[in-house]
């Protein structure tokens, strides 16, 4: 018993320096775009695939702007949270390109750092992804929450947008949220075994037939669950829900 609790005292005392190594990396990977006045990187290799487009609410900083929220971002412990997530997902890195935009309402009050790095990278078991956004709330000095989206460049590739559409109503309803919150971040096409999507219950008829579908990954950014649909998108059953990193 004794040995396991050295042991135990041994891996949180490592967790502690990988958190403090993280941490000196985010105020010298900030400290860096700072003095460089976010200057465009050299042109990055050409990939597969096209970034999904920033939203027209986002307006891109002024150096003021700019300025101010980084310091925002450095003094707040949910801003170094952010941060730390970045480096922990490998998007503290020279090579990646850091962008700051503030709502089109909100100002400042409400910013958006995009992370675009040359490589794919990320903690994901099922997918990689070269793209990180971060949504910071604050209220006069003081950041509220953030919220960590990553992009996935071949997002839906081979998934029709009126069924991407359908699934995403479908899903909302079951999940008793609003759609706009959600999106397909991954779509494989699937034949199931039956009209159940084969998740159906004991004591459940299912039609037994063979069904062409979708098992789909949909994300609310903070959340992931994971649905299987027909061919239509309209209807569709929760396989599981997975917590993101």
């Amino acid at each position: 018993m004794l040995k396991r609790k050295l042991r135990v005292g041994r891996i949180e005392k490592s967790q502690g320096k990988s958190q403090l190594h993280s941490l000196a990396w985010s105020v010298a990977w900030v400290s860096g775009a700072i003095i460089s006045g976010f200057a465009p990187l050299a042109a990055k290799a050409a990939e597969p695939g096209a970034q999904t487009a920033i939203p027209a609410v986002w307006q891109r900083a002024t150096p003021a702007d700019q300025n101010q929220i980084w310091e925002f971002i450095l003094n707040s412990p949910l801003g170094i949270a952010a941060l730390n997530q970045l480096a922990i997902e490998g998007f503290i890195n020279p090579t990646c390109q850091k962008t700051l935009y503030t709502h089109a309402e909100y100002g400042s009050f409400q910013s958006l750092l995009q992370v675009e790095c040359p490589t794919h990278r990320g903690i994901s078991t099922a997918r990689s992804y070269g793209e990180m956004r971060v949504t910071f709330n604050r209220f006069e000095d003081t950041i509220l929450d953030f919220k960590v989206e990553r992009i996935y460049e071949d997002d839906e590739a081979d998934l029709p947008s009126t069924v991407a559409q359908a699934i995403v109503q479908t899903a909302a309803q079951q999940l008793e949220v609003e759609p706009a919150t959600l999106q397909v971040i991954q779509a494989e096409e699937r034949t199931w075994t039956d009209g159940c999507f084969g998740l159906g219950g004991p004591a459940e008829l299912c039609l037994a037939a063979l069904v062409e579908g979708w098992r789909v990954v949909i994300s609310d950014g903070d959340q992931n669950w994971v649905f299987r649909t027909n061919a239509e998108g309209n209807q569709a059953r929760l396989e599981e829900a997975v917590s993101t990193p």
